[in-house]
C-alpha cells in the first residue's frame, strides 16, 4: 500500500449577494457534487519523476481532509507499466515528464484516457507548455500542469479535476448498464414488418402511446410511422431503417424522438431483427420500441454537468473551444457575424492563499463568476479557462470596441472587495482582447493572440489592465520565442561575461568596491541588453544556473583582484539576486561553496535583493539572510525607495547596507527638488540609526556627488565614476589608483 494523504474537498460556494443567477450557479454545482457522491479514498499511479516528485505529491497531504489519496505505486519508465493491469484500480494516473512532452508519452495518455474509468495528468518538464498542454488534450488527458516543479495547489487542483472526470465517466458507463438491463425487463411496444407488402403491423402498446395507427389486424407502412419521429431525427430514422432492410444482421440501439398520444416527445430505442423463414430468405422483420426517456435525460443531465466547472458553475474549457469554433464557421458564411474574445486573468490571489488559505481564492474565484455573469448578456459565453484566468465570447458582433467597454465593466467589478471569513479580499484583473477582424482559422491562434494579449496588459500599471491584440505583439512573441532559446544554449555555452561597476568613497574619491552586472555576448546577435535578457530568465527559470553562474565569477574574479593587487583586499563586489533565485533550495549551499573554493573573505561578497524581494515571503527571507550572514556575507538593500517603502519593516531583516535609487539622485544637482533633497536626508538619517552603510547610484555630475557628500551620503556609484567595464579593465583602474601590481 502507498503512503496515505489526504485530499482538499472545496467547500460550498460563498453566498450570492443576492439574484436568481446567483442561486442557480451554486445549484448547478452543488447538485453535481451530491449527484456525483465520490469515494473514500482516491487511488494514484505515479509513472515517472523521481523521489522529489513522489514527495511533491506526498506534500499534498499537509492540511488537507475528505477524501483520502492513497499513492497505489509508482513506476520510473512508461515500458514498465502494464496499463491493462497496473491502472485497473487506479482513479487518476499521473505521468510526470523529465522533458518535453514525446510522442510516446502521447501515446501512453491516449492509451491511458480511452479506457474511460480513469484520469490522465500530465506533469509538463520543459519545452512549450502551452503546445504541450494542447497536445495533453488531445490526447485525452484531465489536466495538464507546467513543472518541472510544478505548483502545488495547481497540481491538487488538477488531481481534483481529474478525480471528478473519473467519476462521472464511471457514472455514465453505469447508466448506460442500468439502461441496458432495463431494455431487457421492460415492456416493450412491438412492431412487424413485411418487406413484400411493405406493410407495418404493431402492437396494442404502441396504440397506448401514440394512438390508432394501425393495429395487427390493420396495416400500415414505414411513412405513417415516420410522421410520428421529430423532424431532426427522420432522415437519420429513415436512412437506418431502409439500410438495415437491405443488409442481414439486426438494428440495434437506434435512438429517435416519437411524437406520443398527448402530443408531447420522449425517446425511443428502436431494435429489430430479420426473422427467417424455413426456405432461407426473410419472411418479416421483427422489433421492439423502448420508452429511454427518463434515462436519457439523465444521462444528458450527467453529460451536461461534465462540462460545467465545479467550482464556479461556469461552463469548462474544452466547452468555450466548441462555441469559438462553431463562432470562426459561422463568420465564413456570414461576413456580419463577427465576435469578440476576452481573457481575464485575476491577480493577487496568491498571496491571500498563502496567508488565510487556498479556500481564500477558491471563494474570490467563485464570487468573481457571478459578478462576471452580470456584466453581460444571456447568449455571451463565460468559461473558467485555466486556474485563475476566465475567457468570454460575445457573438454577432459589429461594433469591436466592445471589448473594450467589456473589459472596464470587468475591472469594475473585481475592484469591489469579496468578503472570505470576514476578511476583505481584493484582486485585480488584466484582460485581453482579440477580434474576428483578424480573419481567424483556427482556435488555437485565437487563443494564443488573445492569451498574448493579457499577458501585455498584466505588464500595465495604471488604469484599468487592458490590452487589444496587434500583429506586433506576434511578431514581439516569436522574437521572446526565439530569444529564449538563444538563452538556453547561452546558458549551456556560459556565453555571459561580468562587468563590473566602481563604487567610491565620496570623502577621499577612492575605491571601495564593484558591483558586478551580466552581460551577454551572442555569437549570433551580438550584445543582448540585460533588460531583454533577464525578464526571460526571470520567466523561464533560467536565472537560476546564470544566478550561480554570476555568484562563483565573480567569487573568482575577486580573487584574482587580490592575487594582482594587495589593496583589492579591502574591496567589495555586489551581486544582486532576483526573487527566483531568493527561492532556490541550492543558493546558501552555493554560496558556502564558492567561498570555499576561492578563499576569499566573506564579508568582501555583497549580495543585494531589492524591497519587494525582501518583503515577498517575508519570514523565509529573512531565514535565508540570517544564515547568508552566518556565513559572513553582507546584505544590501537595493533601490531603496522604490518599492514597499516600509520603513517600519527594515529592523527585521539583516542588512548591513542601503542603495539610494537613481530616482532621488536625479532631482540633485544645480536646482535640486525639495522631494529629492526629503528623501536623501531621510535614507542618511536612517542609515545612520540603524548603523548601516549608504551608497547613491546613478551620480551623473559633479554637483550630484558633492550635494550627496554634503547630505552625509558616504560612498556612490555611476557614470561619473565610471561605467561598468571587464575584469581586466576594473584591475587596471584599481592599479591606476593604488600603484602598481606586486603579483
Amino acid at each position: 500500500m502507498g503512503t496515505l494523504l489526504g485530499f482538499v474537498r472545496r467547500g460550498p460556494a460563498p453566498e450570492a449577494a443576492g439574484g436568481r443567477k446567483d442561486e442557480r450557479v451554486t445549484a448547478r454545482s452543488g447538485d453535481l457534487l451530491s449527484f456525483l457522491g465520490g469515494p473514500e479514498r482516491l487511488r494514484v499511479l505515479l509513472v515517472g519523476g523521481d523521489q522529489s516528485a513522489r514527495n511533491r505529491i506526498t506534500d499534498l497531504a499537509e492540511g488537507t481532509g475528505w477524501p483520502t489519496i492513497e499513492l497505489a505505486g509508482a513506476v520510473a519508465l512508461l515500458d514498465q507499466v502494464d496499463q491493462k493491469n497496473a491502472t485497473r484500480d487506479v482513479d487518476v494516473v499521473v505521468r510526470w515528464c523529465s522533458g518535453r512532452l514525446s510522442v510516446a508519452d502521447a501515446s501512453f495518455v491516449s492509451a491511458v484516457a480511452k479506457r474511460g474509468t480513469h484520469a490522465v495528468v500530465v506533469v509538463g518538464g520543459e519545452g512549450d507548455h502551452g503546445r504541450q498542454a494542447r497536445e495533453s488534450h488531445r490526447c485525452g488527458a484531465a489536466a495538464y500542469v507546467p513543472g518541472p516543479a510544478p505548483d502545488p495547489a495547481a497540481l491538487l487542483v488538477a488531481i481534483t479535476n481529474a478525480a471528478q472526470r473519473a467519476r462521472l465517466v464511471r457514472r455514465v458507463v453505469d447508466l448506460q448498464s442500468r439502461l441496458a438491463m432495463l431494455l431487457r425487463n421492460a415492456e416493450h411496444a412491438r412492431w412487424e414488418y413485411d418487406p413484400t407488402t411493405e406493410q407495418l403491423r404493431v402492437s396494442p402498446h404502441w396504440m397506448e402511446l401514440f394512438g390508432d395507427i394501425g393495429d395487427f389486424e390493420h396495416a400500415t407502412n414505414l411513412d405513417a410511422w415516420a410522421r410520428l419521429v421529430h423532424p431532426e431525427d427522420e432522415q437519420t430514422f429513415l436512412r437506418s431503417i431502409h439500410r438495415f432492410l437491405q443488409e442481414d444482421g439486426a438494428l440495434g440501439d437506434l435512438e429517435i424522438r416519437m411524437r406520443t398520444a398527448d402530443g408531447t416527445y420522449r425517446w425511443f430505442m428502436v431494435r429489430g431483427v430479420h426473422e427467417m423463414a424455413d426456405d432461407g430468405p426473410a419472411s418479416r422483420v421483427v422489433g421492439t420500441l423502448t420508452d429511454v426517456t427518463e434515462l436519457r435525460e439523465r444521462m444528458d443531465h450527467v453529460r451536461a454537468q461534465a462540462r460545467l466547472d465545479a467550482l464556479t458553475g461556469l461552463p469548462r474549457r474544452e466547452v468555450f473551444y466548441e462555441r469559438l469554433a462553431r463562432a470562426i464557421e459561422v463568420l465564413r458564411d456570414w461576413p456580419d457575424a463577427g465576435y469578440v474574445v476576452l481573457l481575464i486573468e485575476v491577480e493577487g490571489l496568491r498571496r491571500f492563499n498563502e496567508s488565510i488559505g487556498h479556500h481564500a481564492g477558491d471563494r474570490v474565484l467563485a464570487a468573481l463568476a457571478r459578478r462576471f455573469e452580470e456584466c453581460v448578456d444571456a447568449d455571451t459565453m463565460i468559461a473558467r479557462f485555466a486556474g485563475a484566468k476566465f475567457a468570454v465570447l460575445v457573438e454577432n458582433v459589429t461594433d469591436f470596441d466592445l471589448g473594450a467597454r467589456l473589459a472596464d465593466r470587468f475591472d469594475a467589478v473585481a475592484r469591489k472587495p469579496v468578503d472570505v471569513d470576514g476578511e476583505h479580499v481584493y484582486v485585480g484583473v488584466s484582460v485581453g482582447i482579440t477580434t474576428s477582424e483578424r480573419n481567424y482559422r483556427h482556435v488555437d491562434d485565437v487563443i494564443s493572440d488573445v492569451s498574448t494579449a493579457a499577458s501585455r496588459a498584466k505588464q500595465l500599471s495604471r488604469g484599468t489592465k487592458k490590452r487589444s491584440f496587434s500583429t506586433n505583439m506576434r511578431m514581439e512573441a516569436l522574437t521572446k520565442m526565439r530569444l529564449e532559446m538563444a538563452l538556453r544554449e547561452a546558458v549551456e555555452r556560459e556565453e555571459f561575461d561580468l562587468h563590473f561597476q566602481p563604487i567610491v568613497s565620496l570623502v577621499t574619491g577612492r575605491l571601495t568596491g564593484f558591483e558586478a552586472l551580466i552581460r551577454w555576448e551572442s555569437p549570433t546577435r551580438g550584445r543582448i541588453s540585460p533588460a531583454e535578457f533577464i525578464p526571460i530568465a526571470e520567466a523561464t527559470g533560467l536565472i537560476l544556473p546564470i544566478g550561480r553562474w554570476a555568484i562563483r565569477q565573480a567569487a573568482k574574479t575577486l580573487r584574482w583582484f587580490v592575487d594582482h593587487h594587495p589593496a583589492a583586499k579591502a574591496l567589495g563586489v555586489s551581486v544582486n539576486l532576483s526573487a527566483r533565485q531568493v527561492a532556490d533550495p541550492d543558493l546558501l549551499h552555493g554560496v558556502a561553496r564558492v567561498l570555499n573554493e576561492t578563499e576569499i573573505d566573506p564579508e568582501n561578497l555583497k549580495i543585494e535583493l531589492t524591497e519587494s524581494v525582501l518583503m515577498d515571503n517575508m519570514d523565509e527571507v529573512v531565514a535565508l539572510l540570517t544564515s547568508l550572514r552566518e556565513l559572513g556575507v553582507k546584505i544590501w538593500v537595493d533601490d531603496f525607495g522604490t518599492g514597499y517603502s516600509s520603513l517600519s519593516y527594515l529592523h527585521r531583516f539583516p542588512v548591513d547596507g542601503l542603495k539610494v535609487d537613481k530616482t532621488f539622485v536625479d532631482g540633485l544637482g544645480p536646482d535640486p527638488t525639495d522631494s529629492s533633497v526629503a528623501m536623501v536626508r531621510t535614507m542618511v538619517s536612517l542609515s545612520e540609526q540603524l548603523g548601516v552603510d549608504l551608497v547613491a547610484e546613478g551620480i551623473e555630475t559633479q554637483e550630484q556627488a558633492d550635494f550627496l557628500r554634503r547630505l552625509g551620503c558616504s560612498a556612490g556609484q555611476g557614470y561619473f565614476f565610471g561605467r561598468p567595464c571587464p575584469a581586466d579593465q576594473a584591475l587596471a583602474l584599481l592599479r591606476q589608483e593604488r600603484g602598481a601590481s606586486v603579483g
